[in-house]
């Protein structure tokens, strides 16, 4: 029996001795290169687990075998080699160990470490794949799914890289019926009903240089062509809006009439303040315009004492400001109205309002009854020309509502930077003005402007709600101050988002992060048009609002047009462009109560070509 063993202990050396160099090595190498790969835990995974892949049973089950083979060749096998050579020979058995560890020893040299780099080799696989692949491939699988729902909230990052201006040619979608506003995201026309548009007042918020004037252009363009009677205010003065209404009038054969209220007086037409309308409204520009109006403060005192000698010597007819001087300085009461001529001497100086014989006048009434296009340059520094503007634009009003029955046309009247210009006349008018047929486009740069007024005495808060209350249609470009951003998003409405308020994340062995599957998915309530979104508009894009409808990003264009730069003077030879024109040139030929722009449009060589913003 012992023979037996022993010749089997034999035969086991025997072929452990041929068959180790180099497999034993190999083996082990594969052993703890699987285990480098993927770990050597878990090696278990209840079958009840419901969430586990069946790659990561088959790995559980590939460390499991990788652990139990590396017990067979790492313990079980030495010992089963050193178990024979103690059956063979007991009494040589310290010498058959040595032997036994010289003999592992040059088989692990002879195969240059294989078990060792095998590891090495699995390991650094595992954290090339962990730490370089996985993560990709994890966010590559997070970007590229299809979700149930792909909101987000507004990133001010994000936003800053969004919109861009579109350039396109306003004309091209002009209709019958309806007025063109601009584009939409996605290229389609927003309109208004012209029924619409006469009833609803409008008012374009913005800084300078963001495209006010573009809509405005687009505005005074279709409104000349459409035929009404239009008349635009412009205290910049703007060259574009200008050549806007000129070129407009030249294609549909219109009459324009320009007074420039400035002492320099680039325009031949006169204005006499106090000439036009009823005896009630002259008076009440003269009392406005001196403001001596009650108050509630001590001056009203005075102010009614000067208000009844106004009432005793204004005359019944149109007066001229040197003859309504001449009278409040009379002797007998010009103790009593020191205000008024002091006022009258100021508005004396500028030469556009000093009357005289012969001088050609602006005269409002034939404006609205004959339906023609009136363009007023004003100023936004001068007080005086700013005060005579305020009693221009209360005129305007008065004589559209007094000669309602005599019109036969809608009137628009356009006011840029009306900020500098507000009186509570305009104000009130916001609410009566559409009644006679007739409705206001007010711009201005931003929210709290109308309530910044220099005159103490006049509640500006109240103004401001009439502004906003009144004026139906909104258009608001980049906001500069959060207020005006937050006040863009209250107007807009709020939205439901469905967004990710968690997604976990899960780390390996090697110390990667990777995307798990689940989200949790809540409703946000977010602005419609973000405030994120009201800061970072581009130029000439801005967002429009409308009763009954739900906001609108608007994208809007320069009507193509060659610049006539103003001043334009009756004697210059021709007008001068950015682009030097053939011989044939428009010309100026004064009338009684008009500057009328007669000739045809001169041909330019190719297209047409707008401004950009800098040229505005």
């Amino acid at each position: 029996m012992n023979d037996w063993i022993a010749r089997v202990a034999v035969r086991f050396l025997e072929l452990v001795q041929a068959w180790a160099d180099p497999w034993y090595w190999v083996a082990l190498a594969i052993i703890l290169f699987i285990l480098g790969l993927i770990g050597a835990s878990p090696t278990q995974i209840p079958q009840h687990e419901k969430d586990v892949t069946q790659t990561a049973r088959l790995a559980a089950y590939l460390r499991l075998v990788s652990l139990k083979l590396l017990v067979v060749f790492g313990l079980l096998m030495p010992a089963l080699i050193a178990g024979a050579g103690y059956v063979i020979n007991p009494s040589n058995f310290p010498a058959f160990i040595a032997n036994m560890q010289i003999f592992f020893w040059e088989g692990f040299v002879a195969v240059l470490g294989f078990p060792l780099i095998g590891y090495a080799f699995g390991w650094l696989l595992s954290v090339v794949h962990a730490r370089v692949i996985t993560p990709k491939v994890s966010a590559l699988k997070r970007r590229f799914r299809v979700r149930q729902s792909g909101d987000e909230l507004s990133d001010i990052r994000v936003e800053t890289r969004g919109k861009q201006a579109k350039n396109f040619d306003p004309r091209r979608y002009y209709q019958e019926g309806n007025f063109f506003f601009g584009l939409d995201e996605h290229d389609t026309e927003i309109r208004v009903d012209e029924a619409t548009w006469k009833v609803q007042h409008q008012r374009y918020i913005g800084p300078t240089q963001t495209g006010k004037g573009v809509l405005i252009g687009v505005q005074l363009d279709q409104a000349i062509r459409k035929n009404h009677t239009v008349i635009f205010i412009d205290p910049k003065p703007d060259p574009y809006g200008f050549s806007i209404m000129k070129q407009a009038c030249l294609e549909t054969n219109r009459e324009l009439v320009a007074l420039d209220l400035n002492d320099e007086q680039v325009f031949p037409l006169k204005y006499d303040l106090f000439a036009g309308g009823s005896y009630r409204d002259r008076l009440g520009r003269v009392i406005a315009c001196a403001k001596l109006a009650s108050t509630g403060q001590e001056s009203d005192y005075y102010h009614r004492k000067e208000r009844a000698v106004l009432n005793d010597v204004f005359p019944k007819e149109p007066i001229t400001l040197r003859a309504l001087l001449g009278l409040l300085e009379e002797e007998e009461v010009r103790e009593k109205t020191g205000t008024s001529c002091a006022v009258l001497r100021e508005l004396l100086h500028v030469q556009s309002l000093d009357v005289q014989g012969g001088d050609d006048t602006l005269n409002l009434a034939t404006i609205l009854r004959d339906n023609q296009v009136l363009y007023i340059r004003s100023s936004l520094h001068d007080a005086v020309v700013k005060t005579a503007t305020t009693m221009l634009i209360t005129e305007l009003i008065q004589e559209t509502m007094r000669l309602k029955a005599e019109r036969n046309s809608h009137v628009f009247l356009v006011i840029d930077e009306i900020a500098f210009l507000i009186t509570e006349t305009i104000a009130d008018a916001l609410a009566t003005l559409t009644s006679f047929d007739a409705h206001l486009c007010l711009a201005y740069q931003s929210e709290g402007d109308l309530l910044n007024g220099h005159d103490t005495k006049i509640n500006w808060k109240a103004i401001a709600q009439r502004v906003k209350t009144n004026a139906k249609i909104h258009l608001y470009y980049r906001a500069e101050e959060f207020d005006t951003a937050q006040i863009m998003a209250d107007k807009s409405g709020t939205q439901v988002k469905a967004v990710t308020r968690a997604q976990r994340v899960s780390t390996g062995r090697h110390l990667e992060e990777t995307w798990e599957g689940n989200r949790d998915i809540h409703g946000v309530e977010e602005a419609f048009i973000h405030p994120n979104v009201a800061m970072t508009l581009p130029e000439r894009v801005g967002v429009f609002f409308q009763p009954t409808q739900t906001a609108q990003v608007l994208y809007t264009s320069w009507v193509p047009v060659e610049i006539y730069p103003t001043p334009i003077l009756p004697a210059a030879p021709h007008v001068q462009s950015f682009t030097e024109l053939p011989t044939a040139q428009p010309s100026l030929q004064a009338t009684p109560h008009a500057v009328k722009i007669s000739g045809g449009l001169s041909p330019l060589p190719g297209s047409l070509t707008a401004p950009s913003p800098n040229e505005k």
